[in-house]
């Protein structure tokens, strides 16, 4: 059993919870939710590098080695340390994050995201986007680090099933151009529900404060309409609702 702080397994997944650089090198993400683990265990097990656990995690010892992934047990004390959350299960996988190539595709139902800062804003949009049946993703601008813990966390594993391709601004008319793209805007007069379902769709979602990126600037506005006197909502909240709206687009 691992007591150790220092022991190389538990310092490296404390630095992938502590440093985004660090991450990036190894391009890994740790899962710490019991439900999630044990569901990548089952549909993507090739995906993960390693498991720490405290012992009373049988199921996930006994599911881990069905697929011959390596556990490592450690106590309740390295399992507090290199936790992200307070509270945390006291189980860890650390697992290899996909790297897609962007591929000139045109999808029934796309999103877009621009500038997105808050780490738990994008974990939530992906996990909308894995529910409603989206099938792609293009980030652009400066949002935040897709690796991050708070956006794993919100995700609730739902990171691998959808591609989700980074665009920089000379990519974005050369990936987009076959879409019927649409923003949301407080001062449309365009309502949601009055979008024809058209074949190639992509909802482009940005900060409340609108889109930072210059070279973002889409002539279809709609908007969600709303009583008492509430003319936003939040990011996540408003990607739910559209994709929600238009899940009946993509194929089973």
């Amino acid at each position: 059993m691992i007591t150790s702080r220092t022991n190389q397994f538990v310092s490296h997944i404390k630095q992938l919870n502590s440093s985004k650089n660090y991450r990036h090198l190894h391009y890994q993400i740790v899962l710490e939710t019991y439900r999630t683990i044990i569901d990548t265990l089952t549909h993507r097990p090739k995906l993960i590098d390693f498991i720490l656990t405290t012992p009373t995690h049988e199921s996930i010892i006994k599911l881990a080695k069905k697929h011959n992934i390596t556990v490592y047990i450690c106590d309740d004390t390295c399992a507090s340390y290199c936790a992200h959350v307070q509270h945390a299960a006291g189980c860890f996988a650390v697992v290899n994050f996909p790297r897609w190539e962007p591929k000139e595709k045109t999808h029934a139902l796309a999103i877009a995201i621009v500038d997105i800062n808050n780490p738990a804003n994008l974990g939530s949009i992906l996990r909308n986007a894995h529910a409603f049946g989206c099938n792609v993703i293009y980030r652009i601008g400066n949002s935040c680090d897709l690796l991050h813990p708070e956006c794993v966390r919100a995700s609730a594993g739902n990171l691998f099933s959808i591609p989700i391709y980074d665009l920089n601004t000379k990519e974005i008319e050369r990936y987009l151009n076959g879409y019927n793209c649409w923003t949301l805007d407080s001062n449309s007069t365009t309502h949601l529900s009055d979008i024809q379902k058209s074949k190639h769709l992509c909802f482009i979602f940005g900060s409340e404060i609108g889109f930072k990126s210059a070279d973002i600037n889409p002539n279809n506005t709609c908007i969600i309409p709303m009583h008492n006197n509430v003319d936003s909502l939040n990011v996540a909240a408003t990607s739910a609702i559209v994709l929600h709206a238009f899940s009946k687009l993509t194929p089973n």
